[in-house]
């Protein structure tokens, strides 16, 4: 069909109505009986005229997202449906159209396939064919076969009463209405990449018509002006980064191109476009089944997945002041967003209704499982609550949003604001590679000739290791143990107070005893008792062992001439000794070996021996900082993996510890085989310009452990997007970390990887013998570090407190009632707590490292069993039950399938050696 024959059509299509279910308005917008929801998939140059029969009371609106059109359409009175399709007469703009059309119709056909009203999500039919089917309509015809309601604030259109039946010329006065209603919805065209300005003259009409002139009154050059690409506007030249297609290598966010102020109308964008998602979810008219009740939802979101991923990212690497004051705004009404899906009552009732005939659904292990943990997230979120209670429920969920923002801030802010500066005759015992650090870091924030001390931890822990001024040594541990608790703006105990009360009463409107009990109640631990049983079984052995480490330390520190008893300011500083006199082991010894590029290739390597995965250094991808790097990861054969990025050095905008993330999830919704872009952040000290960066035996086992999360997102491999990689419970996401740390010091592996930094040689077979044997003096005192603080959390989440708690009384008590000596400091003291405070991640749940650490010990001494730390089939149960499994069975039954039984917890103390005499 030619473009003249084209250009005179007009078409007709009816939208019938249905009887009304009962309850399908139950929370829907004010008038609205239905929600019908779509997506244009893409925009092509739109046909001549539409003509829609509508029932009474509709209301259209449009909303673009990057280069999709949201069209929305609600109705009052009778339901909705989507259109009858058309015959072969009907026009349509090209044949791929009309085949999409057709084959769709096809579908709904025949009765043994399933079909969702969308008629353009047809890549979620239950057919194998419909699968792969590949096409797309163009603007027009998709606005000829979708229907749906949008909850769009800023662009909704409104529609008068009367039925439309067919296309009419309006009148002045209904086209100055138009023009004057259409002026909200150009503010939404942005810079749309294709013909804005025929798009724009297709919609103008809409509003009140519903129809659209015929194009035989368009002049040839018209038609022509419509065919050129518009010029851009001075809207397009600041278009928002997330509103357009991503076309960098593996999808990688366009880092250059992202302002602060793109987060923002990004997320409220975002929010709306899931909230229409949702909408048509829980007013599918079909009977609830698995796909359209639980695989839709995890359809849903991929805008604000996309959003936030780069944002949550950034937030904790490049938290600039501007891009705080960003998070401070947005952290409630993302709270409150999340939460109005969770309360969401006719959504619930459509996941209930599945999950409680979940025995005759004939699911798939891992369906079972998306299914069992989708209703358990909406139980466990307030949706059995009454209307009072949700309300409350989720006033507090945004109420802990924005008190666990504030709080991160203040730890990052006495964090970077901090700074001890030392004179030439300070410098008594730190080493060579510590001062060319610091004298740089000094130079860095504008004091060259001095060096400098940060409460980065890279920092911090090497000068309490090494420097013999106790003054100092006590002035700096001071200050790294009270970030959160000095006097001022900065001061967490008031939010801790406040988090603790609200997790409470969260609780309790749940039905749970404390927080604790709600928190644990889905963790492998299931119980606060049986976490304080398994804190208590290493807590006698590591207080016996770290006393007799005091002894040594004490010992020494006499000998040298100290009349002081050791404090906890110098337990660094004369373990360093202690090693140096039992062991005859130096820390520098095995530094020098130990250089930042040396460690990530050993990394690599080992993950190639056990997985067969390889990495390759890709230095011309962009990304958000000069100093982070990209590696694309391949299997055997070849075939791409996943994108990794280590982010290593310190710097003042990064929040201080380690972590992994991810900037995109692995999934295989509907085949789409998603492939997850996953980042290492660590803080690091960066070596003197020109010099490798060499790090320590802490350091070097903080960039294995989260490379083990890494790879756990890295090597994922399941269905839906909630059960890949770590999206799985606290006490079992952290033992591929753990079990990774094992690789490092394996004797062979510590004897080839490793290799000096200036000579390139491997470590020396004694030298090795030497840092084994040093490795166990001190686990005592780390074991009493760590299991105080996860006391001390668990504390906390089992009181019922009141508006008077004392922060720092109650860490106090709480430690005397445990027997904490008094040398020994927690690992991380309740103010800068960020772990239990800045989210819920770990809350009541800081155990998890010990319960995880007792499952890494036992399948670490699988590899041993078999003598070799690489047995092939030992590390192939590794990766098919641990690494690629992410949540897709529980933990209890994917250790099982790994290891053929439950973990044996005797090997968490054969691990510490605390069956060792310590002389």
């Amino acid at each position: 069909m030619s473009h003249a024959a084209r250009s005179k059509a007009v078409f007709r299509f009816a939208l019938p109505t249905l009887s009304t279910q009962s309850g399908a308005a139950s929370s829907r917008p004010s008038g609205c009986d239905r929600v019908l929801s779509t997506r244009i998939l893409s925009l092509g140059s739109p046909c001549d005229a539409l003509s829609l029969d509508l029932p009474q009371a509709a209301r259209l609106s449009f909303m673009r997202t990057e280069s999709t059109w949201n069209v929305s359409l609600a109705v009052s009175g009778p339901a909705c449906r989507l259109l009858a399709y058309p015959s072969e007469g009907d026009y349509f703009c090209s044949e791929q159209c009309w085949s999409t059309v057709d084959f769709l119709r096809q579908l709904e056909e025949n009765q043994t396939m399933r079909y969702k009203p969308d008629p353009l999500d047809f890549y979620q039919c239950t057919s194998s064919a419909a699968s792969k089917y590949k096409a797309s309509m163009c603007a027009t015809c998709c606005l000829r076969r979708c229907a749906a309601w949008l909850s769009c604030s800023q662009s909704q259109l409104a529609v008068p009463p009367e039925q439309v039946s067919s296309p009419k010329r309006r009148t002045k006065h209904e086209r100055a209405r138009a023009s004057r209603s259409l002026t909200k919805l150009r503010l939404w065209l942005g810079a749309i990449p294709v013909r804005r300005r025929e798009f724009s003259r297709l919609l103008s009409s809409l509003p009140f018509a519903l129809a659209f002139p015929a194009a035989a009154q368009q002049s040839e050059q018209e038609r022509r002006e419509a065919a050129e690409p518009a010029a851009p506007s001075a809207a397009a030249a600041g278009a928002n980064a997330f509103f357009e297609p991503w076309e960098r290598p593996f999808g990688l966010p366009p880092f250059d191109r992202i302002s602060v102020s793109d987060y923002a109308p990004a997320f409220e964008r975002a929010m709306v476009e899931q909230n229409a998602e949702i909408a048509a979810i829980a007013a599918d008219t079909r009977p609830p089944d698995f796909d359209n009740a639980i695989a839709a939802q995890q359809r849903a979101g991929q805008a604000i997945s996309r959003v936030g991923g780069v944002f949550w990212n950034l937030i904790g690497t490049e938290s600039t002041p501007e891009l705080q004051a960003v998070e401070r705004d947005l952290a409630s009404k993302v709270a409150k967003h999340f939460s109005a899906i969770d309360l969401d009552e006719p959504l619930f009732r459509r996941v209930e209704a599945v999950w409680k005939q979940r025995e005759s659904l004939g699911l798939t292990g891992e369906q079972r499982r998306m299914l069992d943990l989708t209703h358990e997230g909406f139980v466990r979120s307030g949706a059995l609550l009454s209307p009072e209670q949700k309300k409350r429920y989720a006033e507090n969920d945004a109420r802990l949003a924005i008190l666990g923002t504030e709080f991160a801030q203040n730890v990052l802010a006495d964090e970077s604001s901090w700074l001890l500066l030392l004179e030439k005759a300070d410098l008594e015992g730190l080493p060579k590679w510590w001062l060319d650090a610091a004298a740089r870091l000094a130079s860095d924030r504008g004091h060259s000739g001095k060096w400098a001390v940060t409460l980065t931890r890279s920092s911090v822990e090497p000068f309490l290791t090494y420097s013999s001024r106790r003054d100092l040594r006590e002035k700096a541990f001071t200050a790294w143990i009270s970030r959160g608790e000095r006097s001022g703006p900065t001061d967490n105990r008031a939010i801790i107070v406040e988090t603790i009360r609200l997790r409470d009463e969260s609780a309790r409107l749940l039905g749970y005893k404390t927080y604790a009990h709600l928190k644990l109640s889905n963790q492998m631990a299931k119980t606060p008792e049986r976490v304080r049983s398994l804190i208590d079984i290493v807590w006698g052995p590591a207080k016996a062992a770290a006393a007799k480490e005091r002894h040594v330390l004490q010992r020494i520190a006499t000998t040298e001439g100290a009349d002081f008893a050791i404090a906890a300011h110098d337990w660094r500083y004369y373990s360093n000794k202690a090693r140096t006199s039992l062991y005859k082991f130096n820390e520098d010894e095995i530094r020098s070996h130990l250089p930042l590029d040396t460690v990530i290739g050993a990394a690599f390597e080992i993950a190639a021996r056990l997985f067969g995965v390889t990495f390759s250094e890709r230095k011309d991808l962009m990304l958000y900082n000069p100093d982070a790097r990209a590696f694309e990861v391949r299997d055997e054969n070849g075939d791409h993996v996943a994108l990794f990025i280590g982010d290593y050095f310190a710097r003042p905008t990064k929040r201080g510890g380690a972590w992994s993330s991810s900037f995109r999830a692995q999934s295989n919704m509907d085949g789409s085989n998603i492939r997850p872009i996953v980042v290492n952040v660590t803080n690091f000290v960066k070596g003197a310009e020109g010099q490798p960066t060499l790090l320590g035996l802490d350091d070097a086992r903080t960039l294995f452990h989260e490379f083990g999360h890494g790879l756990h997102d890295m090597l994922s491999q399941v269905t839906y997007p909630a059960l890949t990689g770590t999206r799985s419970p606290r006490d079992f996401v952290e033992f591929p970390s753990q079990l990774y740390e094992h690789w490092l010091l394996a004797p062979k592996e510590l004897a080839n990887y490793p290799r000096n930094a200036k000579t390139g040689a491997r470590v020396p077979d004694d030298l090795v013998q030497r840092v084994r044997a040093a490795e166990k003096f001190n686990l005592g005192t780390t074991t009493i570090e760590f299991c105080s603080s996860a006391l001390v959390d668990l504390d906390l989440h089992l009181l019922n407190p009141g508006p008077d708690l004392d922060v720092t009384a109650f860490e106090r008590e709480s430690l005397q009632r445990m027997g904490m000596p008094k040398e020994i400091v927690m690992r991380h003291r309740t103010p800068h707590f960020t772990h239990i405070f800045s989210s819920s991640s770990y809350a009541a749940g800081y155990y998890a490292y010990l319960w995880s650490a007792v499952l890494a010990d036992d399948a670490f001494e699988a590899f041993e069993d078999a003598k070799d730390v690489f047995d092939h089939r030992t590390a192939r149960l590794l990766k098919d039950y641990i690494f690629s499994a992410g949540g897709r069975e529980s933990p209890q039954q994917a250790y099982r399938h790994f290891r053929g039984r439950a973990p044996d917890l005797d090997a968490l103390l054969r691990a510490r050696g605390f069956k060792l005499r310590i002389e």
